[in-house]
Formats: C-alpha cells, sequence, structure tokens
C-alpha cells in the first residue's frame, strides 16, 4: 500500500486542512440531532469551502479504536497496519519508542476508593482537568519512578487535559495486555491481564497503577 501511495503522490505547495468529526453523531432530540442544533458558525464556513465525504474506516458495524482509525484515513490498510493509541501518543508527546518498548496511553481519572466515578478526571466544578496540573502530576510520577519496575524503564510525559502516556523499557516486555479502563463511570478498575506471552507487561503495568495510587 505505501509503494502505491509513494507512486501517487505529486509534489505540491497547497496544504490539505483535514478536520475530522469523531464520534460526532447523535440521535434526533425533538426531531434534530446536537449537531443541527448547534452553533457552528465556523463549520458552517469551513464546510461550505471544503470538500466534505463521510468513511468507514474498517467495516461496517465495526467501531475501530484510534490506531485503526487515524491509519485509514491517511489511505494505510488497517488491517496490514497494526499501531495502538499507545504508539500514536508517545510519539505525539515527543517520546521515540523503539523495538520492544510498550506504549501505553493513560487517562487521569476520579476514583472514590471503590470505583472510577470519572474517566477524564475533572475538577469540583466537573470542568475537565488543567493541563498545567497534568503536567506537575507526570513530573512527579516521573520522579517516583527513576529506579524504574523491576529492569524496567519507564518514561511518563504528559499529554492535553487530562491525557498521559506511559512508555515502558526493557527485556521481555511483549504486547497483547489487556486494559485497566473499566469502559464505563461507577466501575472499578480493571486488572491488567495478559494474554500471547504477555505476563511481564501484564506485573510491570499492575505495578505501576499500584505506585501511582500511592
Amino acid at each position: 500500500m505505501s509503494d502505491w501511495l509513494a507512486r501517487l503522490a505529486k509534489p505540491t505547495s497547497s496544504r490539505i486542512f483535514l478536520v475530522v468529526l469523531d464520534g460526532l453523531g447523535g440521535l434526533p432530540l425533538n426531531r434534530r440531532t446536537e449537531l443541527e442544533q448547534a452553533h457552528i458558525p465556523n463549520l458552517d464556513e469551513l464546510a461550505r469551502d471544503s470538500s466534505l465525504g463521510a468513511l468507514v474506516p474498517i467495516e461496517h458495524g465495526i467501531t475501530p479504536g484510534s490506531g485503526q482509525a487515524h491509519i485509514a484515513l491517511f489511505g494505510y490498510d488497517p488491517f496490514a497496519y497494526q499501531v495502538g493509541r499507545g504508539v500514536l501518543e508517545c510519539l505525539g508527546v515527543g517520546l521515540s519508542p523503539g523495538p520492544g518498548d510498550i506504549c501505553c496511553r493513560a487517562n487521569f481519572c476520579n476514583f472514590d476508593g471503590r470505583v472510577v466515578t470519572s474517566r477524564r478526571a475533572v475538577d469540583q466544578n466537573g470542568e475537565r482537568m488543567r493541563t498545567e496540573l497534568c503536567r506537575e502530576l507526570c513530573d512527579g510520577l516521573q520522579r517516583a519512578f527513576e529506579d524504574g519496575i523491576e529492569d524496567v524503564q519507564v518514561t511518563v510525559r504528559s499529554g492535553e487535559e487530562h491525557r498521559f502516556a506511559v512508555m515502558f523499557s526493557g527485556g521481555g516486555l511483549e504486547d497483547g495486555a489487556t486494559d485497566s479502563d473499566p469502559g464505563a463511570d461507577g466501575l472499578p478498575p480493571r486488572q491488567v491481564e495478559a494474554s500471547g506471552g504477555a505476563e511481564k507487561t501484564a506485573r510491570v503495568a499492575n505495578a505501576f497503577i499500584r505506585r501511582c495510587a500511592e
């Protein structure tokens, strides 16, 4: 696919501004969807001067993650190029993952000691966590993991608002560990479990989560 795209590419001085309306679909409320009711003059102006279209990045009935969806948006076969959200997040914050590194996309959340009350951390007013606070917390976590976990180096970098990236670097790490995100508010965090030889990865990830809580 990449060779085929390279043959189609032509040098140009123009630039493309790609706006992805990810997850914007809604159901009619009083006969109109949320987007139909919204005041969106900037999007309306862009739409008048743009090429518009809908894309099914994988297959009908399949809701893809960010990794596969973004790969498909840029013309690559998402079945041939398996890229997870963790790699995208680590690259986005300036890290340089190498072979054998495990990249994770993480959220700060609100937790009452039993269940996750908000999967995306909010303040007392219900506003999203400030990016400045995310940077402070990530700097503190990086200092806390200076010695790593077992023989694994841990790198923590802040993203925007509640998001941050974690990269584990060390021998014996394999992908295939499950997610700790419960998937909905009001549920306890999940234990990271191993699949496909990722026992060490799961063990290190669970140790990271426990020490973060401490």
